[in-house]
């Protein structure tokens, strides 16, 4: 159990970590840098839908 909890609070980390990094390089028009958020997205959406944690997924594609 205590496992899985520090899988899915690194996985609270990492959409945060996310989220701020698309903002930095969006700001800065870093094309490069938001095609690696994007592509670092898309592998963190896989291990969000199996753990089934939808909310964090959201906040993920919520991205202004």
């Amino acid at each position: 159990m205590i496992i899985l909890l520090n899988f899915v609070t690194g996985l609270n980390l990492e959409v945060e970590l996310l989220v701020r990094a698309h903002e930095c390089h969006t700001l800065a028009c870093n094309m490069e840098g938001i095609a690696a958020v994007l592509r670092n997205g898309r592998v963190l959406t896989i291990a969000l839908a199996e753990t089934r944690d939808y909310m964090l997924m959201v906040i993920c594609f919520s991205v202004p």
